[in-house]
């Protein structure tokens, strides 16, 4: 082994001593025996002080819209052939004020409210009720064809996915079950994210004694303040109905998301 190796290993096996050291005595020395220690921080380039300013000062992107004279145009077009070759979704007095509202909702006009029984906001959703047989669930089809077809273009003032009460119910109920015992192609419900449609509450059944729908609506509210979403509801049964079936709870949450609209008229059923 040679004579620097051998002081190689000879420092490696030793270890220092820190006790015989002490921090206030060096300070002393130096005459400064409150001496910290500073640390000067980087000075902040020109060119990323414009950019954070400029961050905090832009506007958000305004949505992309396409305005209610155009979402009727192609409202109509949807009505056609909507029940099969030649039979069309007809509107008529009975609809035309309650269709007229819904479109200038969804185009975000600010002529919206007019039939709205409640405080009325375009950040809320549409609680839309009324009897049987009215075309509320026929209606709500057009618009989420509208939005499907508006999304491929990039408007998404229209996007929705669509369940009914009963479908949300089911899906509890296959949930409950064991992978392998659930249908082929078994997909949870998406109901946590985004805007969504939930047609005929107030008609499906318990899943024992729990209220799926009002845990829906209990959990949708809470993801709405994270981050902005929006629900709509058709139903036969008055608000009022539906707070009593599903909970004092429940029934404030009603009047805080919703727009509440009432459609009158006969059913027009055959």
């Amino acid at each position: 082994m040679d004579q620097t190796q051998l002081m190689t290993n000879q420092f490696s096996n030793q270890k220092t001593n820190t006790q015989k050291y002490s921090l206030a005595e060096m300070r002393l020395k130096q005459d400064n025996p409150y001496r910290k220690i500073v640390r000067n921080a980087i000075p902040m380039s020109k060119g990323l002080k414009k950019f954070l300013k400029d961050s905090k000062n832009k506007k958000k992107d305004q949505e992309k819209l396409v305005e209610k004279k155009d979402l009727l145009t192609l409202f109509k077009k949807t009505c056609v052939n909507f029940y099969g070759p030649e039979k069309n979704f007809i509107v008529d007095d009975e609809n035309k004020e309650v269709i007229l509202e819904l479109l200038a909702y969804f185009s975000r006009s600010d002529k919206f409210g007019k039939l709205v029984r409640n405080k009325s906001s375009l950040e809320k959703g549409i609680l839309l009720f009324g009897p049987c047989g009215l075309g509320k669930s026929d209606l709500f089809e057009i618009f989420r064809r509208m939005g499907k077809f508006l999304a491929s273009y990039g408007y998404m003032q229209m996007f929705f996915k669509s369940y009914t009460a009963k479908d949300l119910v089911n899906n509890k109920v296959e949930l409950s079950k064991k992978a392998n015992e659930r249908p082929v192609g078994f997909a949870k419900a998406d109901i946590e994210r985004g805007n969504i449609y939930i047609d005929d509450v107030g008609t499906e059944p318990k899943f024992f004694a729990q209220e799926v729908i009002a845990d829906v609506i209990q959990q949708r509210y809470i993801k709405s303040k994270q981050k902005p979403q929006k629900t709509f509801i058709t139903s036969n049964n008055k608000p009022s109905e539906l707070g009593d079936r599903y909970g004092k709870q429940v029934d404030d949450r009603l009047r805080e998301m919703f727009n509440i609209i009432k459609w009158e008229g006969s059913s027009r059923r055959e």
